[in-house]
């Protein structure tokens, strides 16, 4: 939250670090629940991560408003 309110929005790999160490934290702590809410979490994460990962290589900038093409 810290990293989102200074602006560091790419934050996908901490996101990822924090559901691979959390998944099987969870299930070895006998919290299946969380377990498979963590397993939602990774499986978004990677989604995300990709997509964004897409969207930056193929990204067009747009001109200046106001600039001649």
């Amino acid at each position: 939250m810290v990293a989102q309110a200074r602006g560091l929005v790419e934050f996908w790999f901490a996101w990822l670090l924090v559901d691979l160490v959390g998944v099987p934290l969870a299930f070895s702590s006998g919290l299946a629940f969380s377990g498979l809410v963590y397993v939602v979490y990774l499986a978004l994460v990677l989604w995300g991560a990709y997509d964004w990962w897409q969207r930056s290589r193929t990204s067009v900038k747009p001109a200046m408003e106001g600039a001649a093409a």
